[in-house]
């Protein structure tokens, strides 16, 4: 069997992008090997259910926390000086690499250690970038990179415009040797073929988020009762847009139902959700399959994006999008670019708002006129994302591994 190699700086609970591409490895006779990240959070349990049902997979593993205290320091240490030093030497790819994620340096260690038996290195991630080009380059063998989120539009903590800076310049000076880039929407493709005008010339392609048919059911109709919506991520916290429609959803609580499912950041628990406890139904965070059978109990899920949290949010397809879709929910969608563009190309769906609260309370006040209507279309809507099943991403993806291996 051919030796596929993937590398991230998460693991696969955190990745469901990377999680849908092992398994597809898997299932079409590859023999994938997994080289992550351990974390020792809300991750944990579902992280060794993803693993114990993967037989054949191969995982290394490097420690994410400071339990491996050495190991951690020597990273943390090198990331605060390639920080220092990048400055002056920005030419240099493992500089910039090492100064944009310290976990670049753990997976460079790391892959040293492993013997090259592979066809191809897949890498998603852009702490994984580096370590890919310099491991498939020692042995000559392709590589590939997974455009999740366009990178130097997303936001950080400290130091944000040399970090942007960092990320435009591995993009620039390592994607163009990579076997093929895949991108999760339309409009990060753009954004990185902009970026990057060499990879008009090479293998690149659209993979949605978008996830298996089978993990989705159309449950029996119901009438009545609330209308009940629901909402997740992996993190409950600030900026997702909660606080554009939790008020809202508050003062219409008679007629309406909130689930919110991820894990809750206790700082945004006490300043913000805490006020409206009495109306939220928290649910713990659930593995993929799990969540999309959830789906199923509800009528409407919230897709929030904030587009002044970074440029990142404004032109990336979320995953909730797609298991709103494929479960034939109703989509209430606020209007970055991207979620603007899903929703032109999949018109029956649901509808899109401005992001202000004004804005959301007029469009639900606009869905609940339409309950029932609503309601009882819900097998139109559950027919239709058929449409974007993982299957169909899946043979794009599947052919691109063949021909560049």
């Amino acid at each position: 069997m051919q030796k596929i190699l993937f590398i991230t700086t998460n693991n696969l609970t955190t990745n469901p992008r990377l999680l849908k591409e092992v398994i597809l490895a898997l299932d079409n006779g590859f023999a994938p090997t997994v080289l992550c990240f351990d974390f020792d959070n809300w991750t944990t349990e579902i992280e060794n259910t993803h693993r114990e049902s993967l037989n054949g997979v191969g995982f290394v593993s490097i420690p994410a926390t400071r339990l491996a205290f050495g190991s951690w320091l020597v990273s943390s240490g090198i990331h605060f000086i390639c920080r220092k030093l990048s400055r002056a030497f920005d030419y240099s790819d493992k500089l910039n690499a090492y100064a944009s994620d310290k976990r670049s340096f753990s997976l460079i260690r790391k892959l040293d250690e492993l013997t090259s038996t592979y066809k191809i290195v897949i890498s998603h991630n852009l702490g994984a970038l580096y370590p890919a080009y310099a491991y498939a380059k020692k042995n000559k063998i392709p590589f590939a990179f997974d455009i999740e989120d366009y990178h130097p539009g997303e936001r950080t903590s400290s130091d944000n415009n040399q970090e942007v800076k960092r990320r435009e310049a591995l993009m620039k000076k390592l994607l163009p040797h990579a076997s093929y880039i895949s991108y999760a929407s339309p409009l990060i493709g753009e954004a990185s073929l902009e970026l990057v005008p060499e990879l008009k010339n090479r293998n690149h392609l659209l993979i949605n988020n978008s996830f298996s048919s089978t993990d989705f059911f159309l449950p029996p109709a119901h009438a009545g009762g609330k209308l009940r919506i629901v909402w997740f991520s992996q993190n409950i916290a600030s900026g997702r847009g909660l606080e554009i429609v939790v008020p809202v959803l508050y003062k219409y609580r008679d007629s309406v139902e909130l689930t919110v499912i991820g894990n809750i950041v206790s700082s945004f628990q006490k300043s913000f959700l805490s006020q409206f406890d009495e109306f939220i139904i928290y649910n713990k965070p659930l593995p993929q399959q799990a969540l999309h059978l959830e789906l199923a109990n509800f009528d409407l899920g919230l897709a929030v994006e904030v587009s002044s949290a970074d440029l990142n949010k404004d032109i990336a397809y979320s995953n909730k999008i797609f298991a709103y879709a494929q479960a034939g929910l109703y989509i209430l969608a606020t209007d970055t670019k991207a979620q603007k563009h899903f929703m032109n190309q999949n018109p029956s769906g649901g509808m899109v708002f401005e992001q202000s609260e004004l804005a959301f309370e007029a469009a639900l006040k606009e869905i609940l006129i339409h309950k029932e209507e609503i309601i009882a279309n819900r097998s139109q809507r559950f027919e239709s994302g058929k449409n974007l099943a993982w299957e169909k991403e899946a043979s794009k993806l599947l052919s691109t591994w063949k021909a560049s291996i």
